[in-house]
């Protein structure tokens, strides 16, 4: 019998019956460059088989075919040899059905606990702290609140006006303002499938990004320190670290959809409940806070979103809420000089920045800002980032840094005054 027919009477493929050819379980006989199965060919696949049914692996089932072939089970004690390997493998497989069964348990367990910690619904509205920071955009004024519902020193609906008709309201504690455009971008980084579009080699690479952050943020005295981390929408670094940070800063996380900034919060309040956290619906950098109040500001691939679709720099928009002490810290991510993803880049996006997802956007967004402190680490690339990313070309790396930048008094309060 040939190989191919003999793959396909025990319903296995043809490499399948060539490695255990290789392993010494099938001995054919070789005429010139094919192999003839023969009948001990035939026999031995079918005790392979029924052996394979029972859980026996190929170096426990290569030991007994070796035996077979020695004895052919032909004395009692041959017999016995094979009979005690089956006790043994019956014992063995009842253990593991014990293991197996703690294990169903223990999931039906999780199962119980996680869908109890899912319908747990947000219920904290926005800190009545956050109103010292909340100023108009234009006038740089403090927002008058109006028709409040206000319970135990959280506002959880109201208006905001300035009298210049700029207008915010608080729905379920999130502050909307008018500055809300529909997102370019998928709206929801929660949702399983954007996930999935997300290779597990990029993600583990904003990991080590996401570390660096928290390993700088966690040197520093954080009470009282307003950490801003905007376009959440897309990617969120805080989340993950609030429990280890303390309750002590005032965190603002912005984004373009309101289901997002409700999961979010959902998600925050869950897992850091006394944390101080204004969830604000906004579409860009233009947020109604006050003038040098942000000390932390958590760029997750922020600055990359906005350079596909501004010429002007984030950090000119971003310098009015900055003080001499600020710090600008995240990831961003970039692609070599001549690679085809910018020429995509430029193509795909009508407006973008000449300097779009290259190496030296970062720089140039920082110049006006006159850094005193730049420190970047190259966290790795990886080839493929996921189908998210539209614009990558096939097997091109793109690279991530993770950043941290701080600035000087001087310049930053000169900005500010022009």
């Amino acid at each position: 019998m040939k190989i191919g027919a003999f793959a396909k009477q025990f319903d296995v493929s043809i490499d399948t019956v060539r490695y255990y050819i290789d392993l010494g379980l099938l001995v054919p006989v070789k005429q010139k460059t094919q192999y003839e199965m023969n009948q001990t060919c035939l026999e031995d696949m079918a005790f392979i088989t029924e052996l394979k049914k029972l859980h026996f692996s190929l170096q426990e089932i290569h030991k007994i075919l070796s035996y077979k072939r020695i004895t052919h089970f032909r004395e009692e004690r041959d017999i016995h040899y094979f009979v005690n390997l089956l006790t043994e493998k019956k014992a063995k497989l009842a253990q593991e059905q014990n293991q197996i069964a703690h294990t169903i348990q223990r999931i039906d367990e999780l199962i119980e606990e996680t869908s109890k910690s899912q319908v747990q619904e947000a219920m904290k509205g926005m800190p009545l702290s956050f109103m010292s920071y909340l100023y108009c955009p234009c006038c740089r004024v403090p927002l008058k609140m109006t028709d409040a519902s206000i319970q135990q020193s959280s506002v959880y609906e109201g208006k905001l006006t300035c009298p210049c008709g700029y207008q915010a309201e608080l729905f379920e504690g999130i502050l909307i303002t008018e500055n809300v455009t529909t997102s370019p971008y998928h709206s929801c980084i929660y949702d399983e499938e954007i996930i999935a579009e997300w290779s597990p080699n990029f993600i583990s690479l904003t990991e080590k990004s996401c570390l660096s952050m928290y390993k700088e943020l966690s040197k520093h005295d954080l009470k009282n320190k307003l950490i801003v981390e905007t376009n959440v929408d897309i990617f969120v670094s805080l989340t993950k670290y609030m429990p280890l940070l303390g309750e002590e800063p005032n965190y603002v996380f912005c984004g373009h959809s309101l289901e997002m900034m409700k999961r979010l919060k959902k998600r925050v309040e869950y897992s850091c409940p006394n944390a101080t956290v204004l969830y604000m619906v906004n579409s860009d950098l233009h947020m109604p806070l006050r003038t040098q109040s942000i000390d932390y500001f958590i760029d997750s691939f922020s600055f990359n979103q906005f350079s596909l679709l501004n010429k002007r720099l984030p950090c000119e928009i971003l310098a009015p809420y900055l003080h001499g002490e600020s710090k600008i810290m995240g990831t961003y991510m970039f692609f070599s000089p001549a690679s085809k993803s910018l020429r995509k880049i430029k193509e795909m996006y009508p407006d973008p920045h000449p300097k779009a997802y290259a190496l030296g956007y970062l720089e140039e967004n920082m110049d006006g800002l006159d850094a005193k402190r730049f420190q970047k680490e190259h966290v790795g690339q990886t080839d493929n980032p996921g189908s998210y990313f539209i614009y990558h070309e096939e097997h091109e790396l793109a690279h991530l840094y993770a950043y941290q930048y701080a600035f000087k008094e001087a310049k930053l309060t000169q900005e500010q005054d022009s």
